[in-house]
């Protein structure tokens, strides 16, 4: 577990009450969404970024890809790859993806 910790509220905040984007909910594109899904959703990729993601917050930190030249690579950290995988098999990759190729509209 890393030392990041999401402002959740503050996400919350600026997106609700600043930008007004739950007025979008409901209606077009995002007709499948509504406030307490995407709500759900953040608090969800919170705890993810918190647990999961965070160990790859300062292990990639001290120590960064480099790319070698040589080979064309830029090796990344165990650490990384793991919190990669976690985030791919979370789904949440396909937020905002057009529904034709897989994804979940969200705005």
């Amino acid at each position: 577990m890393g030392h990041y910790k999401s402002n959740l509220r503050d996400i919350e905040f600026n997106l609700f009450e600043v930008l007004g984007r739950d007025k979008v909910y409901g209606s077009g594109p995002f007709a499948e969404m509504d406030a307490e899904t995407a709500k759900s959703i953040l608090a969800e990729l919170a705890r993810l970024s918190e647990n999961e993601l965070a160990e790859s917050f300062a292990d990639a930190d001290r120590n960064p890809p480099v790319f070698d030249p040589e080979t064309n690579t830029a090796p990344v950290p165990e650490t990384f790859k793991k919190s990669y995988k976690a985030f791919m098999d979370s789904e949440y990759w396909r937020l905002g993806l057009p529904e034709e190729i897989g994804g979940t509209t969200a705005p």
